[in-house]
């Protein structure tokens, strides 16, 4: 028992002891361990720090490195500042906007509160009591509805001390004020009160009161009564009515009221002390100076001044309205000027008026030819009416004759409302559906069939845009004009060909078709080049394979051009010898040459096959000229069709092949012309494109008739 004991504590001990053991070696190793972290740490660090500064060193000692730092810094510098700077910049125009809003409410608030201000304000005028003037505006306090409840206000501005006094005053104030001062028996209308000639009489209950040098406005209480002395009041008669008259004057100014008893109606007239001086100078009264006491405006003669002053008081009827009026002289004498000036002002408007009128109607109108009555009428530019007598805005003046041109103008189709565009020519009463350019064009048009006409000949008349003959198609151009028949005969034709080299190739009928076929409609140059020369083996001397294989030789130009031009001329040669009415050809140049042409008019191959026909077979060498320029209109830089061409323009001088009785056409239009011979029908040319010094100067006849008729020597005209 006590060994097992002893075993147990044994192993225990030594359990213990190893897990000591191995917790101080495991400190001890994470001790190590962060030991040997912080050193490698620190080594890397050390190293890290000696290659930047090695790398620093170096870079620190290149040129590129130093403008690299100098250009970063640079830019960080500068968007920097443009960052900062555009910020600044956008709160500024936020504050700038904000100030700007503000001030614009602030105006609108202002702008409605001067709106409606205004729009209360009834009367304004400037007055003056005793020596102070004053500006008076009469408003409503009240400008949205016009009740018994409002009042009007009376604001007195006086310049002298910058005051400004408020006097309110009821409706039943203002209404008895007004009326008596109308000295009408009835109550007033708002309207009848509301007139300027009514509201004129309410400033004058105002009173003026000097304090201390300041001055003061009062409002009296009572009725309208005037400032001044009561002079004279005496009877007079006017318009067959008695009236009284009452004479006030004070420092300032003389006022006269009248007062007729049947209608209780007053009157009130007044003149500035100041313009009744004038007055009196201007009529001369004054006697030697206005400070004399000779004067008529003195103090001393103030009987004299009113007895002067009711001579010239006028009584009469109020011209616009009901009632009576009271003026006096010099102020209806400025009426009738006033009167008079407003005639002679009209009269110059009218004056006016008619001539700008008149130079409107200029404008407004023109002169048209009507060509169905051979007469002119006029026509409104802006309606587009007509009429056959002169406007009577015009007067004396007259319009142009219309110019001769063609203009561009709408019409509309009353029914549908449809523009439509026409053109018209006023100087001519003609009108067309037609542009000049389209008149042009199809002018041209017409000159192009023509001409086209004169070199292909008739042109095949068809219905359709293909012809189809056992489905054998052709597009053929819209304005053909050949009859069906010789449609179907040329297509069988050509298509027998072809279906009859298929069956019998060795045949020399089918192969020289076939050659034909394959040169002019197909175009396969190098097939029909194999064709021609088993047809030249079979048949040397045959006048139809001599001259199509001397075409074919000429548009394919084959070999030397000195050695085949040679060959073709002795094949030509040789041809006419067998063939001298070329009667044996005359198919093969309809069915195949102008056929091809024909079905393709624009194909500058095409054209000069047809070309070299007439060159070589028919030598008819003014169409063969039309056709070869033809065909390089389509296309300038064929060399085949531009070769071909030199080569015949070339061999047309005295001497060449085609040699003929005059020079081309084409050299007399290029030509320039010297001198006019006698009878101004022979006239001496010089061509600056002649290749020949010795024939650059020719004599030809102006007259198309004579064109070349004139001697070969003479007409060649060679120096």
């Amino acid at each position: 028992m006590s060994i097992e004991v002893e075993v147990r504590r044994v192993c225990a001990q030594t359990r213990i002891a190893a897990r000591v053991r191995a917790r101080q070696h495991l400190a001890r190793y994470l001790e190590a361990k962060a030991a040997a972290v912080v050193i490698a740490s620190h080594v890397r660090q050390y190293l890290a720090r000696l290659f930047v500064s090695k790398l620093l060193r170096h870079l620190r000692q290149s040129e590129e490195y130093k403008l690299r730092t100098k250009c970063s810094r640079a830019i960080q510098t500068e968007w920097r500042r443009y960052f900062w700077r555009s910020r600044f910049l956008e709160h500024r125009r936020e504050v700038l906007e904000n100030r700007r809003r503000k001030i614009a409410e602030l105006r609108a608030r202002l702008r409605e509160k001067r709106e409606r201000e205004q729009a209360a304000i009834v009367y304004r005028d400037i007055v003056r009591i005793d020596h102070v003037f004053a500006a008076v505006t009469i408003y409503f306090y009240d400008e949205c509805h016009l009740d018994s409840a409002n009042t009007m206000v009376i604001k007195v501005y006086v310049p002298a001390s910058k005051e400004t006094f408020r006097f309110g005053m009821g409706e039943d104030t203002v209404r008895e004020t007004l009326r008596s001062a109308a000295g009408s028996g009835d109550s007033l209308s708002w309207d009848e009160m509301l007139r300027q000639e009514v509201l004129c009489h309410l400033p004058k209950r105002l009173m003026l009161r000097v304090v201390r040098g300041r001055p003061i406005f009062l409002l009296s209480r009572r009725n309208i009564v005037e400032q001044g002395i009561l002079v004279d009041k005496r009877v007079i008669r006017a318009e067959g009515e008695m009236f009284v008259l009452s004479t006030f004057r004070s420092p300032h100014d003389v006022v006269f009221y009248t007062y007729q008893p049947k209608s209780r109606e007053q009157l009130r007239a007044e003149v500035a002390t100041e313009k009744l001086r004038s007055w009196i100078d201007e009529s001369g009264q004054g006697g030697e100076s206005a400070a004399s006491d000779q004067h008529l405006i003195h103090p001393r003669n103030q009987d004299k001044l009113v007895e002067w002053l009711v001579k010239r008081v006028v009584v009469r009827k109020h011209p616009i309205h009901d009632g009576m009026q009271l003026l006096l002289q010099y102020e209806a004498e400025e009426e009738r000027i006033s009167e008079l000036v407003v005639k002679v002002q009209a009269q110059w408007r009218r004056l006016k008026s008619k001539r700008c009128a008149k130079d409107k109607a200029l404008v407004r109108y023109e002169k048209i030819f009507v060509r169905e009555y051979q007469v002119f009428a006029y026509r409104d530019l802006e309606t587009g009416e007509r009429q056959w007598s002169k406007p009577r805005l015009l007067g004396d003046a007259s319009l142009a004759d219309p110019v001769d041109e063609w203009r561009e103008e709408v019409t509309h189709d009353p029914e549908t409302g449809e523009a439509s565009r026409y053109f018209v020519n006023h100087a001519t009463g003609q009108s067309s559906w037609f542009s000049e350019e389209d008149a042009a064009r199809m002018v041209q048009r017409r000159f192009r069939q023509k001409h086209e006409s004169d070199i292909i000949g008739a042109k095949i008349q068809v219905s359709g845009v293909y012809c189809i003959v056992r489905f054998f198609v052709w597009p053929l151009s819209p304005d053909c004009r050949i009859q069906l028949p010789d449609i179907v005969k040329a297509a069988k034709f050509i298509q027998g060909a072809r279906g009859k080299y298929e069956e019998e190739p060795t045949r020399l009928a089918n192969m020289v078709n076939y050659a034909l076929l394959t040169h002019c409609i197909d175009l396969d140059f190098a097939k029909a080049r194999m064709l021609y020369d088993e047809a030249m083996t079979a048949s040397p001397r045959h006048p139809l394979i001599c001259r199509a294989f001397a075409i074919f030789l000429l548009a394919t130009r084959h070999g030397p051009p000195a050695e085949t031009f040679q060959r073709v001329c002795r094949m030509l040669r040789e041809a006419a010898v067998v063939d001298p009415t070329v009667s044996k050809f005359e198919s093969a140049a309809e069915i195949y040459f102008r056929w091809a042409v024909l079905v393709n008019s624009k194909n500058p191959l095409s054209l000069l096959n047809y070309a070299l026909l007439h060159q070589c077979v028919y030598r008819k060498y003014d169409i063969a000229d039309k056709i070869y320029r033809t065909a390089l209109s389509y296309d300038p830089c064929n060399t085949l069709v531009l070769e071909n061409y030199e080569l015949f323009t070339s061999q047309r001088y005295p001497g060449g092949e085609y040699e003929c009785a005059g020079p081309p056409i084409s050299v007399v239009n290029r030509s320039t012309i010297l001198e006019t011979k006698a009878g101004a029908e022979w006239s001496k040319r010089v061509d600056p494109e002649c290749p020949r010094k010795d024939l650059r100067s020719s004599t030809i006849t102006d007259s198309p008739r004579r064109l070349g008729s004139r001697p070969r020597t003479g007409t060649s005209g060679t120096r």
